[in-house]
């Protein structure tokens, strides 16, 4: 591996470990590139998701990042995605109003 590629790979790791860090932590107090932002919110909606669906997303969001998750399904036009991430939001929405 080239040492581009590998510090390319460590810093990619490093901004994964804090973006997961604050998703876990309810809290958000950095800006990130929205291209790399997208990646690692993609790979977090992905291993919440497929393990224990949008319920246990949210649940491990803490609140963090929920507007730019759906916004990197918007922009990667993850249609039904996107409706299934609606219907858990609003959900939540009528569990905590009632």
């Amino acid at each position: 591996m080239s040492k581009d590629l590998q510090a390319t790979k460590e810093l990619l790791d490093q901004l994964n470990q804090q973006i997961r860090g604050a998703i876990t932590a309810g809290k958000r107090d950095t800006n990130y590139p929205q291209q790399i932002l997208f990646v690692l919110l993609a790979a977090f909606f992905y291993q919440h998701v497929t393990k224990g669906g949008f319920a246990q997303l949210l649940y491990n969001a803490k609140g963090a990042y929920l507007d730019d998750m759906e916004g990197m399904r918007i922009e990667a036009e993850a249609s039904v995605a996107h409706e299934y991430y609606t219907q858990a939001i609003q959900a939540c929405r009528e569990s905590l109003a009632g």
